[in-house]
């Protein structure tokens, strides 16, 4: 193609299209993937914090007598909380179900819905027994 000037040393224009060319498409991939890092971490710390929450509602029932579990029960339903955990403000729905099954337990279910940064909505469950006669 072209030939060098004698002993001439440096690059061809073509040699630095091709190097910046191959730096943008790196820089763009890392970047890239440094973005979809970060939206991965946020949606796992609003897991963390339902979580939390949710377990926070079923240790409220686990220490409740037999005479309260139901009537907490009536009281807790479907309702819509804005939670700060840790700097973190969630807007979620939560109920909790509570069941008798035949071995004398309480069978409490304790579900969290909430929408997540890219408009996807997550479902939390948390099931716990409880043995009745507290």
């Amino acid at each position: 193609m072209f030939k060098r000037l004698g002993n001439s040393r440096g690059l061809t224009f073509v040699e630095l299209m091709v190097a910046t060319l191959i730096i943008t498409i790196s820089s763009m991939a890392m970047y890239i993937m440094f973005i979809e890092g970060q939206k991965l971490m946020m949606d796992q710390e609003h897991r963390r914090a339902v979580f939390e929450l949710a377990k926070q509602r079923l240790t409220i029932y686990k220490v409740l007598s037999d005479e309260n579990i139901l009537s907490q029960n009536s009281d807790d339903d479907g309702e819509e909380a804005i939670h700060t955990i840790g700097g973190l403000t969630i807007t979620a729905n939560y109920e909790v179900n509570v069941t008798i099954d035949e071995s004398a337990y309480y069978r409490v279910e304790v579900i969290y819905t909430w929408m997540e940064d890219n408009d996807v909505e997550c479902h939390l469950t948390l099931v716990d027994n409880f043995p009745m006669g507290n």
